[in-house]
């Protein structure tokens, strides 16, 4: 590989152009900087509406975790801001260096009015005393570990964008892109964990189970 390769190379110039990026690791010249701040927040919003995080919330449901859906909740906003401020800080790099880190939507919609639905809004903790403190906080480490991976790509979505831009803009934004996706997902999986952990009854209220313990037993 040739230096002009590794460290130069085409790049885009300004929002919407087609032009496929094999830039190198040099920093991005200025005439080439570009990109509006509010873009920050979707850059980082989208990445994270995947079912891995949604997997994480439904660990609210878990035995080893035994929180209700709002303290889950709760313990899962706590842990993305706090995964997510490493992310948010070293986003800031890329606009003053011009460096790397590194030398849907619509569908995620129609699931949360689903889920608004059927979902557990209400359930209790199952966990209680050290128990239930150990849950909060080993629910938190892992929303947290799930975002700050993200600490080792963050200045390579910011780069672009000129000397100028607001630092606390940027920090705001991206803290923001990644903990409201992230909670969003997670709290949807934490509503079907607890509606799945619920014992399944009929409009009526009542159990099948309860109102025919023969054929339940039977089955």
């Amino acid at each position: 590989m040739s230096e002009e390769q590794a460290f130069g190379g085409q790049m885009p110039s300004r929002e919407g152009q087609a032009v496929l990026e094999v830039h190198g690791m040099a920093p991005v010249p200025l005439a080439n900087r570009y990109g509006r701040l509010f873009r920050v927040f979707t850059v980082w919003f989208t990445p994270n509406l995947v079912p891995a995080a949604f997997f994480i919330g439904t660990l609210v449901s878990a035995s080893y975790i035994g929180l209700g859906f709002w303290l889950g909740s709760l313990a899962c906003l706590i842990g993305a801001a706090l995964g997510a401020v490493p992310v948010a800080l070293l986003a800031t790099y890329g606009p003053r260096t011009g460096l790397g880190q590194l030398p849907l939507g619509a569908m995620f919609l129609v699931i949360t009015v689903k889920i608004a639905e059927i979902g557990n809004f209400h359930s209790p903790a199952t966990a209680h005393g050290g128990n239930l403190v150990g849950g909060f906080l080993l629910l938190a480490t892992i929303s947290a570990s799930f975002v700050v991976a993200w600490a080792t790509y963050a200045s390579d979505y910011t780069r672009y964008m000129r000397p100028e831009m607001s630092r606390g803009g940027i920090f705001a934004l991206t803290l923001a892109g990644v903990t409201v996706s992230t909670v969003w997902v997670e709290v949807l999986g934490a509503a079907v964990g607890r509606w799945r952990s619920t014992p399944w009854t009929t409009t009526a209220g009542r159990s099948p189970c309860r109102r025919r313990a023969s054929g339940c037993a039977a089955r």
